[in-house]
């Protein structure tokens, strides 16, 4: 499993105490993420929520979808983006089976995983 930010680092600084130059001399250290000359910054609820969501060995933990059988899905990403569809079963290399409606005809879909969600 990948890091959620791989070559990223979250630094806790102060714009009128810490000289940040260190930092950008630090080897492996492309550039400092900025919006027009101002560091960027990130909400410290966001920061917590990411640190509860870590392993042990600091991999962010995603929660698992809850898909039932029959249950209505979204397709968010790729050539069918923004349709639903009913979720039928998993496959055994991360894939899912679906009922699209399409053209008012029911068409059996074999898709990743990754790229539905669950509609709540």
């Amino acid at each position: 499993m990948a890091p959620m930010f791989p070559r990223y680092l979250f630094i806790n600084s102060s714009d009128q105490t810490d000289d940040l130059r260190p930092i950008r001399s630090t080897i492996g250290i492309a550039n400092l993420v900025k919006s027009v000359q101002i560091s960027a910054r990130v909400p410290d609820n966001l920061i917590t929520a990411l640190k509860q969501r870590e392993d042990e060995e600091g991999i962010q933990v995603l929660p698992k979808k809850e898909l039932k059988e029959g249950g209505v899905i979204q397709i968010v990403e790729g050539p069918f983006e923004g349709y639903e569809a009913i979720y039928q079963t998993g496959t055994s290399q991360d894939r899912v089976v679906l009922l699209l409606n399409f053209a008012e005809k029911y068409i059996k879909l074999q898709i990743n995983e990754k790229l539905i969600e669950p509609i709540k």
